[in-house]
């Protein structure tokens, strides 16, 4: 490859990383210079027509991936309105990462599927805009997702709904039911709705809660600030507090390996620290005569490892 083309994919390359984008070729030249970078691996091409350099499309982080390919695709087909799990990441409301990155979902007259784009027919359907970005409305997207989704992964859905409307549950599915009354899935959607709480803060610790719901767990308050003993201004915040009825305490943690492998989320700590700074947050919990049951995603994904944590900590349950 000439320097003169290799400075000029350069160039391209920058000009679609300042645009938060990909670079998508127009003319059979570049794509065939690009091309020759893939076969040594210095480019790779993760969706149709869109390319970036391997080194720094490795960096990112999933969903900044998933956004550049999102603008990429907008910029190439203006006219295109988002629709299902791709307008639900736009929106922030919570949905898988495997139904986020499987592929986009647009709106057009008739379903069908191929190059990695799924095409939804949606007649009558209210659009609104994130930037330069035309989505179905928060409230059908999310009614399309709780629809297709499981009570688990609708949980997830309805609650983040909630936190991001700041409207009341009730208000919410009101609104649904009489947009979508017959609609296919309104069952579906009526349950998640039925047991949407705000104040769960992602997708993890809903999917936890409707595993409790479902195996009937005695519901935890969620989110409960704990003053610390050291420092009053500073509460410690529990995703789950539970007070028994034979006056026993007890706070719940989901754990994830993002507080530890997550640079970004370290806030400058090393791993060291970090791991230092909860096992003290947990002595000093423990001291005020809360016990911590922890548990982690793939234990409620698999369900009875998080039931038999919760039982050993003598957490009471239908049918025990």
């Amino acid at each position: 490859m000439s320097l003169a083309v290799s400075h000029m994919l350069d160039e391209l390359f920058l000009e679609a990383e300042r645009s938060g984008m990909l670079l998508a070729p127009s003319d059979r030249a570049t794509r065939m210079a690009l091309s020759r970078r893939m076969r040594r691996g210095d480019v790779v091409r993760p969706f149709r027509n869109m390319y970036a350099p391997a080194s720094m499309w490795d960096a990112l982080p999933w969903q900044e991936r998933t956004s550049r390919i999102i603008h990429t695709y907008a910029a190439l087909y203006p006219s295109c309105v988002f629709c299902s799990y791709t307008a639900a990441f736009i929106l922030g409301l919570q949905v898988p990462k495997y139904r986020v990155t499987g592929g986009l979902h647009i709106l057009s007259g008739k379903g069908v599927a191929g190059h990695g784009v799924v095409h939804h027919a949606i007649p009558h359907c209210p659009v609104e805009y994130r930037g330069q970005l035309a989505v179905t409305s928060r409230e059908r997207t999310a009614y399309d997702c709780m629809a297709r989704a499981g009570f688990r992964r609708g949980l997830a859905v309805a609650d983040s709904l909630l936190r991001l409307t700041g409207r009341d549950r009730g208000d919410v599915l009101d609104c649904l039911e009489r947009s979508y009354a017959g609609f296919r899935g309104i069952s579906r959607v009526r349950q998640s709705m039925a047991h949407a709480d705000a104040r769960s803060e992602n997708g993890g610790e809903s999917y936890a809660r409707a595993v409790m719901i479902e195996y009937g767990v005695q519901l935890p308050d969620l989110q409960v600030e704990i003053p610390r003993p050291d420092d009053p201004h500073r509460p410690f915040r529990l995703d789950y507090y539970w007070e028994l009825a034979n006056g026993k305490k007890i706070g719940g943690e989901l754990d994830g390996l993002d507080k530890t492998e997550d640079e970004s989320m370290r806030g400058g700590r090393s791993r060291a620290e970090v791991l230092f700074e909860e096992r003290t947050r947990g002595s000093l919990i423990t001291a005020m005569g809360i016990q911590v049951v922890r548990f982690t995603f793939k234990m409620a994904q698999q369900t009875y490892p998080l039931l038999e944590r919760l039982d050993l900590y003598g957490i009471p349950r239908r049918g025990r």
